[in-house]
């Protein structure tokens, strides 16, 4: 039997809303109804209580009775003991489950005692409609009973389980929750959030899924919450739409091309309406992916051109594991990627550190890359893809589909889809894609990695960008290679709307949790568990201070880290203060670097210290042409070049050294790139920053 793999990855979040009575006015304009409403929406603190240590938080609402609560099945899933905490802040006990169904993403728990926690209306009608005001009340990031507006944008049905999707906003933290209609019912129970760039994507379980979960076993009793797991009272509201199909009714498929990467496929049925699944592989595959739809016909895109795929539709989920009817279809091969006069500048397989920007130049990527490596790759190294792509210039953006593909000795490809974007003015943009989720793709259906010759590709919209091969051999690890060399501290980088941490492992410990605070004596909440020693934090939000602490588990937590959450063009980099280095010296912001003719670096250096003085710099520039290409200083070859000035800046001084010519790059040279690479002060004492961690000034030459 094949396993499916999912084209939409979901975040799952922990998220919370609730509602009151229904009101004279609009359950969105009526604030006293909402503030009711809240009063019984509560936010879940989950426990392990043989161990006694805090695993998760989310959220819940009072439902059906004064004891009895809704909330996701993962919000609970790994405690034995839940503390729900009112509006008001008052504590309550939930030590047991009256029924649960993970499929479902579901579970409802029972109260101890009465709670005197006024049940929310539930609207069982099936009748949400797109473009339908709803109302999200939940405790995002640990801010209880927090209030988001916003609207119905689909229903939909996936692996026979009734949704909603909607753009009132959820954050970690608001999963079990409910989702209130403009009569002030619940609809739904949210509990996830699309992942990546997508805005106002968000998801919850219609409520009608709960309500029957909650009727097929209202006549048992509660049970220890520690058997979760054993709680599967699953209810299918919509007949055997899980059940077992023949399929037979399946007739006339057919595929056709209708772009480099997608197809449209069509078919019929002689007596059957509803939703139908589509599954699609690429042949050999050990996985295929699917969609479902109310049609008789369905485009596929993200589809890897060149390759021969099998495709199917069932009557059901579980019919895709023995499709009735096939049609295969070989894709045209890809064809170079030409929009806006694309020019490949470099590209290859690179081991990047988590959260630190690549710097060009690059050395050549990887060719040989040993089993081990691609094991710690899936963990806190990153396996990049990485190019360089000039563009001419345009009127608008361009924008569009971007895939990545693994492609292992045996011929299996693995791929993982995303989007691309390039600004309309003309210039040369670096990027790169983490192939950590690949990796585990590869694993999920293999268990291990191949050794042989492999090949990595990037396409844009169906058309190839760039390719590159490389040997998997068995082996250990060598990461010597971009190894991130501050693993001494405990630091982060600020990325867009996230912060990506990075902290020295701790001998023995197997995992990590992970603690961030609005304020530095504020209540620290539990983000998450890492097997790595590294952590990201999808759900940063611009231009606030965040106090992250990380503790391996069943450790002592670390001192806090501030990081604001800035507005920056590139990545901004965070140290903890006890173990950050910074160099005492800095580039002006100003350096003449002549014309085409008489290239030079001119800069000033400014001394920071208060009580040390500069006795020697190094410098470390490289050069790029007209065409962004990587230009090599005259015969040598290099790219990165350093050179050193002996000199003395006093305390608080600013010098400059002197100019340095370039003419030896020749008349093509237009951007000069600088860094300071190393300072020798006057105690003797040599502060230098590895290459991976330069940081460049750029300037572009005078016409």
């Amino acid at each position: 039997m094949k396993t499916s793999l999912l084209r939409i990855l979901v975040l799952v979040l922990l998220c919370v809303m609730l509602s009151g009575n229904a009101a004279q006015v609009p359950f969105k304009d009526d604030y006293e109804g909402i503030n009711r409403a809240a009063g019984s929406v509560l936010m879940l603190l989950v426990y392990d209580e043989e161990e006694g240590s805090y695993i998760a938080s989310g959220s819940g609402f009072v439902a059906f009775d004064n004891q009895t609560l809704i909330t996701n099945y993962h919000v609970v899933e790994d405690g034995e003991l839940v503390l729900a905490e009112s509006d008001e802040g008052k504590t309550y006990l939930l030590d047991s489950v009256l029924a649960a169904d993970r499929d479902l993403d579901l579970a409802i728990l029972h109260f101890g005692r009465d709670t005197q926690f006024e049940p929310l209306p539930l609207n069982d009608t099936g009748n949400a409609l797109r473009g339908q005001p709803v109302v999200a009340i939940g405790s995002p990031e640990g801010l209880r009973n927090t209030v988001s507006k916003g609207d119905i944008s689909a229903t939909f049905t996936e692996y026979g389980v009734r949704y909603l999707q909607f753009t009132a906003p959820i954050s970690s933290g608001s999963s079990g929750g409910a989702l209130l209609d403009n009569e002030g019912k619940v609809i739904g129970v949210t509990s996830s959030t699309m992942r990546g760039d997508s805005q106002n994507l968000n998801f919850a379980v219609d409520i009608r899924e709960a309500i029957a979960l909650y009727e097929a076993a209202r006549d048992e009793q509660p049970r220890p919450l520690s058997e979760l797991a054993s709680q599967t009272a699953r209810a299918n509201p919509e007949g055997d739409s899980q059940g077992t199909h023949t399929n037979t009714s399946i007739t006339q498929m057919n595929v056709q091309q209708i772009a480099p990467d997608a197809v449209v496929l069509s078919w019929n049925t002689a007596d059957r309406s509803g939703i139908y699944f589509v599954g699609y592989e690429i042949e050999g595959s050990t996985y295929y992916t699917y969609e479902d739809t109310e049609d008789l016909s369905l485009v596929i895109s993200g589809l890897v051109p060149g390759q021969t795929y099998l495709f199917y539709v069932a009557e059901s989920y579980s019919g895709l594991d023995e499709p009735g009817s096939t049609v295969s279809l070989t894709l045209e091969e890809a064809k170079p990627f030409t929009q806006r006069d694309a020019h490949m500048l470099f590209s290859g397989l690179y081991y990047i550190p988590q959260g630190f920007n690549p710097q060009v130049p690059l050395k050549e990527g990887l060719a040989t890359i040993t089993t081990a490596q691609l094991q710690r790759a899936r963990e806190d190294m990153e396996l990049c893809f990485l190019y360089r792509l000039r563009l001419e210039g345009a009127q608008t953006a361009s924008a569009g589909n971007c895939q990545y593909t693994l492609t292992t000795p045996s011929g299996v490809t693995y791929t993982a889809e995303f989007t691309y974007e390039y600004e309309a003015r003309r210039d040369a943009f670096i990027r790169r894609a983490d192939l950590r989720g690949v990796l585990d793709s590869v694993m999920e259906f293999e268990d291990s990695f191949e050794i042989g010759h492999w090949t990595a590709a990037v396409y844009h919209d169906g058309a190839l960008l760039a390719q590159t091969g490389f040997e998997v051999v068995p082996g250990g690890l060598n990461l010597d290679e971009g190894r991130n060399t501050k693993t001494d501290a405990f630091h982060a980088t600020v990325q867009t709307n996230a912060v990506v941490l990075h902290w020295p492992r701790t001998e023995g410990a197997a995992s990590y949790n992970v603690f961030r605070a609005s304020a530095k004596d504020g209540h620290a909440f539990y983000l998450g568990t890492t097997h790595t020693n590294s952590y990201t934090d999808h759900n940063a939000v611009t231009g606030r201070a965040y106090y992250y602490q990380y503790a391996p588990v069943d450790g002592e937590k670390s001192p806090p880290l501030q990081v604001t959450v800035a507005v920056t063009g590139a990545d901004t980099a965070y140290e903890s203060p006890t173990n950050s280095i910074e160099l005492p010296l800095q580039l002006g912001e100003m350096a003449y670097v002549g014309d085409r003719y008489e290239p030079y670096i001119d800069p000033d250096l400014i001394n920071t210290s208060k009580d040390q003085t500069v006795t020697g710099v190094t410098l470390a520039f490289y050069t790029e042409g007209r065409d962004f290409e990587t230009l090599t200083w005259a015969d040598s070859g290099q790219a990165l070049t350093y050179y050193t000035y002996d000199l003395t800046i006093p305390p608080g001084q600013t010098m400059n050294p002197g100019r340095l010519s370039l003419r030896k790059y020749g008349e093509s040279l237009n951007e000069i790139y600088v860094a300071i690479s190393a300072v020798r002060l006057s105690d003797g004492s040599d502060i230098t920053v590895p290459q991976e961690d330069l940081v460049f000034s750029s300037w572009t030459l005078d016409e």
